[in-house]
């Protein structure tokens, strides 16, 4: 058995194991709530963006955006025409500035550290323009809690079968994401994803650190304010106009 690096092997199952996922009421329901507060003609970029299964939907509304994920085999699967790069949220490479980061799909729960948490929220900053706009979610415990003890799933995709297994550690606070890919020659791949799982108040005091400042926070996909036993927080950061 080889043990892959994240995103390597898991892009052939992905579109599978995110099936029941509805990219265009996210989609959706992010251009409603950022709308008011960007102006004509973003320049955006995607930070984690994957396949590209947002900026499928976002890039017919904003005519500049850049794709960007760890994962070059993940970007290599996208069938968008977009610019695309590899590049990691913790160390931002670019020295142009944008009017909208967007970080979607808990992908902000992959940063394992508060210092991780902390470089990223000073990453964007560094990154958007003054009065630009950060926005992302977050998975919270209560999402995690019901895969305490560990759930088993078993798949087939096309020829290729793969093994999900997911637990959540309530001591650690790392939500486990275990896969065993199958292929087509006999061969088994183990990829392992691992997510911290921040409380509310971890992100406001990482955000106090970098220049962002929180518009708002969302139950995600309202526009209610988070509850004690939220599952998804959605945040609208914007960067101050004096860290120019």
């Amino acid at each position: 058995m080889r043990s892959e690096k994240k995103y390597s092997k898991i892009a052939d199952i992905y579109q599978h194991l995110m099936r029941k996922v509805n990219y265009d009421i996210w989609a959706e329901y992010l251009y409603m709530i950022l709308k008011p507060h960007v102006p004509p003609n973003p320049n955006v970029l995607e930070i984690a963006g994957g396949e590209g299964n947002i900026a499928f939907y976002l890039e017919k509304e904003y005519n500049s955006y850049l794709l960007t994920d760890l994962s070059h085999e993940m970007l290599q699967r996208s069938e968008s025409n977009l610019q695309k790069t590899v590049c990691d949220v913790r160390a931002l490479p670019f020295k142009m500035q944008f009017d909208l980061v967007l970080m979607i799909f808990d992908s902000i729960n992959y940063l394992l550290t508060k210092k991780d948490l902390e470089a990223a929220f000073r990453n964007a900053a560094k990154v958007l323009k003054p009065g630009g706009l950060f926005a992302f979610d977050a998975s919270l415990e209560e999402n995690s809690l019901k895969h305490i003890i560990p759930v088993t799933c078993e798949r087939k995709y096309g020829k290729i079968k793969y093994t999900h297994i997911s637990a959540y550690n309530p001591v650690t606070k790392v939500h486990k994401n275990e896969f065993l890919i199958h292929d087509l020659d006999g061969r088994t791949y183990r990829e392992v994803h691992k997510q911290k799982i921040y409380t509310q108040e971890d992100f406001f005091l990482a955000i106090e650190k970098s220049g962002l400042h929180v518009m708002h926070c969302y139950d995600c996909f309202t526009v209610n304010k988070p509850r004690k036993n939220s599952k998804r927080i959605q945040f609208i950061l914007r960067k101050s106009y004096k860290h120019a």
